[in-house]
């Protein structure tokens, strides 16, 4: 399945004009369109799936900080600006972005704000090395940074032992048929 990628520049999404999916999905209404926006560098906790199948414990823990991380993110987000520069799009067409509060200071970054909270994990795409601007490297150094400070501090999920992760989770229900 090929996806049709325009390039798409920064813009600005005021309040009323984005609401919250999930601890690291947003959805932007820019010009009557509704573009998804996936946090880069970051996977928070999923949110609970419908479903009658009976749930291992693990999975509603994990659960718990999905929701957890959406309402974070809510609250975070609450009558603020919202600047999002996408960078590509994902296999679901969700644009792959870098977020900020107000303003594009690194300490108004989204996922650094999410990480340091512990509301998500880091991490790099296998084999995505490639940094075009010295900020972009900065921005990701600052992420594993917040997210290590919120490990060491036994923040969020990092004071849950053993939580699984957002890939363990879709794993383990796709291979117990509990979707």
């Amino acid at each position: 399945m090929e996806i049709m990628v325009e390039i798409m520049e920064k813009f600005v999404a005021t309040p009323g004009n984005f609401f919250v999916v999930d601890g690291d999905t947003i959805n932007c209404n820019l010009n009557g369109q509704r573009i998804a926006i996936r946090l880069r560098w970051i996977d928070a906790p999923e949110t609970p799936k419908r479903t009658t199948a009976e749930i291992d414990s693990q999975i509603l823990a994990h659960w718990q900080w999905g929701d957890a991380s959406k309402t974070f993110l809510t609250d975070l987000l609450a009558n603020q600006t919202l600047i999002v520069q996408p960078y590509s799009q994902d296999f679901f067409g969700r644009w792959i972005s870098d977020a900020y509060l107000n303003n594009t200071k690194l300490s108004n970054n989204i996922q650094s704000i999410l990480c340091e909270n512990g509301m998500c994990w880091h991490f790099l795409p296998f084999g995505i090395y490639d940094f075009p601007k010295r900020r972009h490297l900065n921005l990701y150094c600052r992420i594993i940074r917040k997210g290590e400070e919120a490990f060491r501090l036994k923040k969020g999920i990092w004071s849950v032992p053993n939580l699984l992760t957002a890939r363990e989770v879709k794993e383990l229900l796709t291979t117990t048929s509990q979707i």
